[in-house]
C-alpha cells in the first residue's frame, strides 16, 4: 500500500477544531438571547400598555342610611318611586355633598345631628354627620376624620321641609300627659302637625299610640299635667254607673276614693291652629286608674260648744301644704295644721253658729256639717264694781290686737299631754261665757280665779312670752303645741323667762296679784286659752284634752 500524502494528513487533523468553533458560536448566541429576553419583554409590555384601550368606571351614590338624634332611622335608594317621600333623600344628600366648601367649625345654631352613611355603586361607603337648624336652609357636615364642610345655597331646604326632619323642630314633639305620680300616659289616638322651616305645617307620621287599656296608679289625686297646655280639653271619669264630666276650667273633684277602686278615664285634648303657635293637633287618652292610696278624713265629734274646737284627723295625706279646709259661712280663724307621725291633724275653732266644712285634698272632696251650741251661763252677771282694770278692752279690739301679735301662727311641734289644762288653785269667779255687767252686758272670753301666792304651770310646755301690758298686767304665755297657748295674766311677779320648760303643777310662773285685769280688792289670776288666733274656752281643754298617738 502506498503511503498517504501530506494534504490528506492535514485534512484529518483540522476536522475537530471546526466543530468546536460552531458549537461555541451557538452557545454565545443562546447566551445573548437569554440576556436580551427581559429587554424584549419590557418593550413588549410597554408597547401593549401604550396601545391598549382604557375603560374609566363612573362612581355614584346608590343608597343611604339616615339615623336621627332620637333614634329614628330610614333607608332610601335611587330606585324609590317618584311619589314616595323617601325619593328626595338620596338626591338631596348627594347634592349637599357636591355643593360644599370647607369650614373650620359648625355654628352653635346647628345643634341637631343626623348620621348619614352613603353607599356607592363600587361597593364602597362613606359616613358623615350632618348638622341642621330649623331657622336656616344651610347645613354643615363632617366626616369621621374631623373635616368639616358647609353646604352652599339652599340645598338643605328639601330635607328640612320633609317628614324625615321632624327631630329638628321642637314643636314636632307631641304633648305628653302625666299623672300626679309622674306616670306618662300613652295616647290612644294622636294627630300632630308642626310648622317647618318654610312656614308650612307638616304632619308627624312617627307617632306612639296604643289600643291597649293601660292602668295607672292613683295616690289620692286624679289630676293630670300637660306638657303643652291645650286650647281646651274634656275629662270623663266613670265610677261604675256614675259618669262625671269636667271641662278645661273645672277642678276635678270626686267623692272620697276607695283603695282598690278602678276608674275609667277618657281625656280629649285639642290644640287649635293659631298663627302664633308652631303646632296643632288632637290627642285622645283612654285608660284606667286604680286607687292605691286614698285620703281619709274623720272628725272627733260633729257637735261642739262655742269656744271649743273640732279636731280633724287626716290619713294618707303626704303633703300637708296641699290640704285645703274651707267653711260656709267662713271660719272666724284659720285652722291649725300639724303632723304627728303619718297622720295630719287640723284643729278648727268652733266659733259661733253652724257651718258646712269642706276638706279638699287632690281630687277628693269631703263635706262635714259642724253644729255649734252656744254657751249657757249659769251664774248671775259679775258686777263691774267687783272688777279691776279695763274690761271694756276685751271687746273694743284691744285684746284682738294682742292675740294677733302674740298668739300662735302654726304648730310648734311640742308634744301635747293628754290632759292639757288643769283648774288653777283658788275660787273661780268668772268662767268663759259668763255674763259681765259692763256698759253693755257681754260674755267673758276668759276665766278669773281668786287666789294668792304661787301660780304654777297648769300643763307641760315651753314659755313662749312674758311681759307687761296695760290690759293684761304682768303675763306669762305657755306654748303646749298644736297651736294651743295658755295665758296667765294679772300677776304680781314673774318667775320664768322665754324658752323655759315648765312642768305640770311644779313650775312657778309667778305670784298672783293686782296688775291689769282682776278682782278689785283681792289677789287674782286671769286665764286665757288660744288656738291659733282664736280664743278658746279653757273648760274645753279640761273636758277633752288633745290626745295624739
Amino acid at each position: 500500500m502506498a503511503p498517504k500524502s501530506s494534504d490528506q494528513s492535514r485534512l484529518h487533523s483540522d476536522a475537530p477544531p471546526r466543530k468546536n468553533r460552531f458549537l461555541s458560536i451557538l452557545l454565545r448566541l443562546g447566551i445573548l438571547l437569554l440576556l436580551l429576553t427581559p429587554l424584549y419583554l419590557a418593550l413588549a409590555s410597554y408597547t401593549y400598555e401604550k396601545n391598549k384601550v382604557v375603560v374609566i368606571v363612573e362612581t355614584y351614590y346608590t343608597s343611604l342610611e339616615l339615623q336621627g338624634p332620637t333614634g329614628f332611622s330610614v333607608s332610601a335608594s335611587g330606585a324609590e318611586p317618584a311619589e314616595s317621600d323617601k325619593a328626595l333623600l338620596l338626591p338631596c344628600f348627594s347634592k349637599m355633598l357636591e355643593n360644599a366648601t370647607r369650614t373650620p367649625a359648625v355654628p352653635d345654631t346647628h345643634t341637631t345631628s343626623y348620621r348619614v352613611t352613603m353607599y356607592k355603586n363600587t361597593g364602597e361607603s362613606e359616613t358623615f354627620n350632618f348638622f341642621f337648624s330649623p331657622d336656616s336652609a344651610t347645613a354643615y357636615y363632617g366626616d369621621l376624620n374631623g373635616n368639616l364642610w358647609q353646604t352652599r345655597g339652599v340645598v338643605a331646604e328639601a330635607f328640612l321641609n320633609s317628614i324625615f326632619a321632624f327631630e329638628i323642630y321642637p314643636s314636632a314633639i307631641p304633648p305628653t300627659l302625666t299623672t300626679k305620680e309622674n306616670d306618662a300616659i300613652i295616647p290612644s289616638e294622636l294627630s300632630w302637625s308642626y310648622r317647618t322651616q318654610k312656614g308650612d305645617f307638616a304632619d308627624l307620621t312617627h307617632l306612639s299610640t296604643t289600643t291597649e287599656t293601660l292602668v295607672y296608679g292613683i295616690v289620692n289625686d286624679v289630676g293630670f299635667d300637660f306638657s303643652l297646655q291645650p286650647s281646651r280639653y274634656t275629662v270623663v271619669i266613670r265610677r261604675g254607673e256614675t259618669v262625671s264630666t269636667f271641662a278645661s276650667s273645672d277642678h276635678i273633684q270626686l267623692p272620697p276614693l276607695n283603695i282598690g277602686e278602678v276608674l275609667d278615664v277618657e281625656i280629649k285634648a285639642f290644640y287649635d291652629s293659631i298663627s302664633s303657635l308652631p303646632y296643632c293637633g288632637t290627642a285622645v287618652y283612654r285608660f284606667q286608674m286604680k286607687v292605691v292610696v286614698a285620703a281619709d278624713f274623720s272628725l272627733d265629734a260633729p257637735q261642739k260648744s262655742a269656744g271649743d274646737f273640732f279636731l280633724l284627723t287626716c290619713k294618707n295625706v303626704a303633703d300637708i301644704n296641699k290640704l285645703a279646709i274651707t267653711a260656709e259661712p267662713a271660719l272666724g280663724s284659720a285652722p291649725i295644721l300639724f303632723q304627728r307621725g303619718e297622720l295630719v291633724y287640723a284643729a278648727i275653732p268652733a266659733g259661733e253658729g253652724n257651718r258646712k266644712l269642706t276638706v279638699t285634698y287632690g281630687t277628693t272632696n269631703v263635706h262635714f256639717d259642724l253644729t255649734v251650741t252656744p254657751i249657757q251661763s249659769t251664774r248671775p252677771p259679775l258686777a263691774s264694781d267687783a272688777l279691776r282694770g279695763n274690761w271694756d278692752g276685751l271687746f273694743d279690739g284691744t285684746l284682738d290686737k294682742l292675740i294677733d301679735q302674740l298668739a300662735a301662727d302654726s304648730d310648734s311641734a311640742l308634744l301635747t299631754p293628754k290632759k292639757l289644762f288643769l283648774t288653777p288653785g283658788g275660787t273661780q269667779m268668772l268662767a268663759f261665757g259668763d255674763q259681765i255687767a259692763l256698759s253693755t252686758t257681754a260674755q267673758s272670753p276668759l276665766e278669773l280665779y281668786r287666789t294668792s301666792g304661787t301660780v304654777t304651770a297648769l300643763s307641760a310646755g315651753i314659755v313662749k312670752a312674758v311681759g307687761q301690758n296695760e290690759l293684761l298686767g304682768n303675763y306669762v304665755i305657755v306654748d303646749h303645741g298644736c297651736g294651743i297657748y295658755t295665758w296667765y295674766c294679772g300677776l304680781a311677779e314673774i318667775h320664768v323667762g322665754v324658752g323655759d320648760p315648765v312642768a305640770v303643777g311644779k313650775t312657778s310662773l309667778g305670784l298672783a296679784g293686782k296688775t291689769g285685769l282682776g278682782l278689785a280688792h283681792e289677789d287674782s289670776v286671769v286665764v286665757l286659752a288660744t288656738l291659733g288666733k282664736a280664743l278658746l274656752s279653757p273648760a274645753c281643754l279640761r273636758e277633752h284634752a288633745v290626745t295624739l298617738p
